[in-house]
C-alpha cells in the first residue's frame, strides 16, 4: 500500500471512530476535518473498502442507541410511559418479519432452483432420446 492510500485509510479509520460514536456523517465530518462529499465519494466508490468498514460503523452507533434505550426500559417504574417499550418492540417485531421474509425468499429460490435444474434434466434426456 503506497503512502497516500495509507493516509486516506488512517483518515477513514478516524472518520468512523467518530460516526461510530455520533451516528451523523456531518458531525463526524466537523471532528475529523472531512466533508461529506468526501465521505460519500468514499462510499459509492468503495474506496479502500470503505462500504464495509462504514456499515460495520453504523452498526456500532445502532448497538449503542439499542443499549441505552434498554436501559431505560430497564430502570422504568410501572407508571412511565411505555413508548420506548413499544418502540422496542416494534423493532425487534420488524426485525423479525425481516429475517422470516428472508427466509421464505431463500426458500423459495431454492425451490426455483431445483425446478429449473429437473427441467434441465428433462430436456437433456429428452434430446437424447
Amino acid at each position: 500500500m503506497n503512502t497516500v492510500d495509507q493516509r486516506i485509510l488512517d483518515t477513514q479509520d478516524h472518520f468512523l471512530k467518530q460516526y461510530s460514536e455520533c451516528g451523523a456523517i456531518l458531525k463526524a465530518g466537523k471532528a475529523t476535518h472531512i466533508g461529506r462529499t468526501t465521505v460519500y465519494d468514499w462510499i459509492n466508490q468503495d474506496k479502500l473498502g470503505f462500504q464495509g468498514k462504514f456499515q460495520a460503523a453504523k452498526e456500532s452507533f445502532r448497538e449503542k442507541l439499542e443499549d441505552i434505550a434498554l436501559e431505560r426500559i430497564r430502570k422504568q417504574d410501572e407508571k412511565a410511559n411505555p413508548l420506548l417499550l413499544i418502540t422496542m418492540l416494534l423493532k425487534e417485531i420488524r426485525e423479525m418479519q425481516k429475517e422470516w421474509k428472508q427466509s421464505r425468499l431463500e426458500g423459495a429460490s431454492g425451490v426455483m432452483s431445483e425446478a429449473e435444474q429437473i427441467l434441465q434434466d428433462k430436456r437433456s434426456t429428452s434430446q437424447s432420446s
